[in-house]
């Protein structure tokens, strides 16, 4: 047992040295990017950063700007806005699926929605799913006024490109999700009445 306490111990401290060295040596992700822009330049390609950098835009015409994207897609790392078409307790509330939405890894179809209600100690009915996205439907109002808007610009330093905000990936595919689940509920309504 002591053997392998050792083995794994040396283990780790070599590769601590060696991500250390890499660090403090110019390497890593900024080490990296060095690299890359020093070959660019040997090429004779000149990254201009100053023209890519997106620049400033008036709140209402950009994109995250508004209260409800601020609310419902934030940068990675950075905090929702207080903002939100649903309040509680006077904040705003990002979107969620209900509980009894089990697979989150795929749309519903139409024909699922029309087939409700399920079996089970707590059936899922469409009058049930339709009632919890309709809390939704101010803020995906929202979302459609916000996507008229010509810009899209996070609030953040863009100069130093490893410093750029990315979007929230877990919070887009949740909002996608529910859109995708939420959009075909009268449809399935419909084909649920035969109509």
């Amino acid at each position: 047992m002591k053997r392998i306490l050792l083995i794994a111990l040396g283990v780790l401290f070599i590769f601590g040295l060696i991500a250390s060295t890499a660090l403090f040596t110019g390497g890593g992700v900024r080490g990296n990017w060095n690299t890359l822009e020093q070959s660019l330049r040997a090429e004779g390609l000149e990254p201009e950063w100053a023209r890519i950098i997106p620049s400033a835009s008036r709140d209402e015409e950009n994109y995250f700007a508004h209260p409800v994207v601020g609310a419902w897609i934030p940068p990675k790392g950075g905090a929702r806005r207080n903002e939100d078409s649903r309040e509680q307790n006077g904040r705003l509330v990002p979107p969620e699926l209900p509980r009894f939405i089990t697979n989150t890894a795929v749309p519903y179809p139409v024909e699922w929605l029309a087939s409700l209600p399920t079996s089970g100690p707590e059936p899922i009915t469409l009058e049930k799913l339709e009632q919890w996205f309709a809390r939704y439907d101010q803020g995906l109002a929202g979302l459609r006024e916000a996507a008229k808007r010509p810009h899209a610009v996070w609030d953040a330093n863009y100069a130093d490109p490893m410093a750029m905000p990315i979007p929230d990936f877990p919070s887009m595919r949740l909002l996608s999700q529910i859109i995708c689940t939420r959009a075909p509920a009268p449809r399935a309504r419909a084909a649920a009445s035969g109509h």
